[in-house]
């Protein structure tokens, strides 16, 4: 079964830093690197890491960035038939700093996904795997192209699930979360849409709930080392992450989701599934750069395994 993914592909260019500079300060980085990267390809190359298909429609430019982007989604094994370079246009570039504690401040420049359109996202669905049933999408490509996919998506009865960052206000989002199946956003995204700081489960909770009035059938809101709420008809739960180190949260998000749908695909529980997703956003904090922090199916279960443990002591002890 395949993931039909619609999002941006960017390179990430990442200076490690001390701490984050303040306003008119000037600060010496200690570590460059350049990393593929964007949300629509690292959610796909996660999906792809973790023994499934997936298949992005996005764009890059015709600069250099635009082959190595390509290239190393193939090496991934993610299907780039709708994947294509546009003439006269550079592609998505994506300024990061990662301070001591892994935490990143990220500056994006659309270039090529800004130019995805409705009409060549629709003239793609017309030539979709016929084993598609999960669709995932974000908001760093225009907002009628997310909207205008996702409504193919929904007629064409993939499983919609919708990542809603970078954060937008509600009034620009309304259509897309009436049209999503499973909503996966952050605590900042959360109170974005919400107004809801998300000081306590309970408020995540509350959330989480008016949300669901919006239409999805589920909501998982990510709180970071503290785990995932899942909230739908049925559960209000909170599910506890793996205790790990952080050295760099670029793409925790991104490992994250990509988790969630693979879980999706082979029909664990939606709870189950938010479990699985929380060891593979736990381990992607552990290493440095977006795609290359992403795991493998083996080192989620093998995560999984560990923290099963883990907990199993502490209830015994």
């Amino acid at each position: 079964m395949t993931v039909i993914v619609v999002g941006s592909i960017n390179m990430d260019i990442v200076l490690t830093v001390d701490h984050f500079p303040e306003p008119g300060e000037t600060i010496s980085a200690t570590g460059l690197n350049y990393f593929p990267g964007g949300k629509g390809a690292n959610q796909a190359v996660a999906i792809a890491r973790l023994g499934h298909k997936a298949m992005l429609i996005g764009r890059v430019g015709s600069d250099a960035y635009g082959p190595v982007l390509l290239d190393g989604l193939q090496k991934d094994n993610v299907i780039t038939t709708h994947t294509l370079p546009l003439e006269e246009s550079s592609s998505g570039v994506a300024l990061i700093t990662v301070d001591r504690t892994g935490e990143n401040s990220i500056v994006v420049y659309a270039g090529a996904n800004a130019r995805l359109q409705p009409a060549d996202v629709a003239a793609c669905f017309n030539q979709l795997e016929r084993d598609a049933s999960v669709f995932l999408t974000q908001l760093e490509v225009p907002l009628d192209t997310v909207l205008r996919s996702i409504t193919l998506a929904k007629e064409r009865g993939l499983k919609t699930v919708f990542n809603p960052a970078p954060s937008r206000a509600l009034e620009e989002v309304r259509l897309i979360l009436g049209k999503t199946d499973v909503l996966v956003l952050n605590e900042t995204e959360t109170q974005t849409l919400t107004g809801i700081a998300l000081e306590s489960d309970q408020d995540a909770f509350d959330a989480a709930d008016w949300l669901l009035g919006l239409g999805p059938e589920a909501i998982v809101i990510t709180l970071g080392a503290a785990g995932s709420i899942l909230v739908d008809k049925e559960q209000h739960v909170h599910l506890p992450a793996p205790d790990v180190e952080a050295v760099d949260t670029t793409a925790a998000g991104d490992a994250f989701i990509g988790g969630l749908c693979v879980s999706l695909l082979e029909g664990r529980s939606r709870a189950e599934a938010v479990r699985f997703a929380n060891c593979a956003g736990a381990i992607a904090v552990t290493r440095h750069g977006a795609q290359p922090s992403l795991p493998t199916y083996e080192d989620v279960m093998q995560a999984s395994l560990a923290s099963h443990e883990s907990l199993a002591m502490a209830r015994r002890a």
